[in-house]
């Protein structure tokens, strides 16, 4: 970014902003402060005419911005249905006089690509993934060896899980377990990749290897097709 915020310069948009917010009974005072960058956020969202005022101002005022939005508002396109997403209990560790411990909620998800790129898609992915975790594997062995360095944690004080170098899996025809947190894998017998996240290798491999034996060319999120995809 550049010390200060470039402005862009944008002709009609400036004008349907002004207008919008003139319609709308709003008049605009002050100026853009001229920070290096920032995140603005407002709160509670109640509304998404947010969407349209937060646009406007960015066009009157000429700031580049980018934003996001939940994926609620939007069909996946043909080939990548809604990800899977669960979560599971289980016990934790008993107390120090044998009172039972904690529950512990863990987060899981899987979801597919079927488009007709995703043999590329899962290479990029493959790569991407086997770099950065050999990154965060190296940058974490820094921040934590030397005397008296303590393990980084978390904003509540709980340590970080170590991330874990990427391996090879046993599933489909290529997989990867990365970040020790997730598993890629291209089908062996559907035109898809799938990605599964969660917090244990062996459960992770085990749920991967269930969706693969699930998964078949006839019932892939995939666009109609007269002829088989995958060759015998």
């Amino acid at each position: 970014m550049p010390e200060a915020v470039t402005r862009t310069k944008t002709g009609i948009k400036r004008l349907i902003g002004s207008a919008w917010l003139r319609l709308n009974g709003w008049r605009l005072a002050g100026e853009v402060p001229e920070p290096r960058k920032f995140v603005l956020i407002l709160a509670p969202h109640t509304s998404n005419w947010d969407v349209p005022f937060m646009l406007a101002l960015a066009w009157v005022y000429g700031i580049p911005i980018e934003w996001m939005v939940k994926a609620s508002p939007f069909t996946p396109p043909r080939g990548v249905p809604e990800p899977c997403n669960y979560s599971m209990t289980r016990p934790g560790a008993p107390g120090p006089k044998g009172d039972a411990g904690a529950v512990l909620v863990e987060s899981w998800t899987f979801d597919l690509d079927c488009r007709p790129d995703y043999e590329e898609r899962a290479e990029l992915l493959f790569a991407e993934y086997a770099k950065k975790s050999e990154e965060l594997v190296a940058e974490y062995s820094k921040r934590t060896t030397g005397p008296g360095v303590k393990p980084p944690t978390d904003d509540a004080g709980v340590p970080l899980r170590a991330p874990q170098a990427a391996h090879e899996a046993v599933v489909g025809r290529k997989a990867l377990d990365h970040h020790g947190q997730g598993l890629l894998f291209v089908d062996d017998d559907a035109p898809c990749y799938v990605r599964v996240v969660g917090p244990d290798a062996e459960r992770r491999l085990g749920l991967a290897q269930l969706v693969a034996g699930n998964l078949t060319e006839a019932n892939a999120p995939m666009k109609p097709h007269g002829d088989p995809v995958m060759k015998k």
